[in-house]
């Protein structure tokens, strides 16, 4: 499959990926992980790794695909003539990650937010999926309310980076 680059907040991890019958092998920092991807359902997936388990929803929204998984959503772009984008969070705009009703709304516009803290929740295929912010910052924007009905991919939240996290806050 090739190499790939997870962006997580500030952290970024370079991975050697490469399919071995159901599994997805990920090798980076020196380790080697087995993952296996079980689809539960349109757009939702079964993430193993090792005894771990945990759901994830993915949605597509033109050449931009987003991966919720565990209170983080991480944007992949496949970048024309090449096989694969870098992941990285939707910092700048936390997306939906499949559509959904907005239920709450926990931030407002000028608030300060601490990486992964909550900012909207959105019910889905019976599961609440919590929004949080990918890195430290200010809110600039919030696209939806509550009882909104929204789609995947639908940007939710837009962010400042704080000060000294590549950007400066308004």
């Amino acid at each position: 499959m090739g190499e790939l680059t997870l962006h997580l907040g500030d952290r970024a991890v370079t991975c050697d990926v490469e399919r071995e019958g159901d599994d997805v092998v990920v090798r980076a920092g020196g380790g080697t992980h087995r993952v296996r991807l079980s689809p539960l359902g349109a757009g939702v997936l079964r993430v193993r790794m090792g005894d771990r388990s945990a759901i994830a929803t993915v949605a597509r929204q033109g050449e931009r695909w987003y991966l919720h998984l565990e209170g983080h959503t991480l944007e992949y772009r496949v970048a024309s003539g090449e096989r694969r984008g870098a992941p990285r969070p939707s910092g700048a705009g936390l997306v939906a990650p499949m559509p959904g009703l907005v239920t709450q709304v926990l931030a407002g516009v000028g608030d300060s937010v601490t990486v992964g803290q909550p900012l909207v929740i959105i019910e889905a295929m019976k599961m609440e999926h919590v929004i949080r912010a990918s890195l430290g910052g200010r809110i600039r924007a919030i696209n939806v309310r509550s009882g909104d009905q929204i789609e995947g991919g639908t940007v939710v939240v837009e962010m400042s980076p704080a000060e000294g996290a590549g950007g400066s806050a308004p």
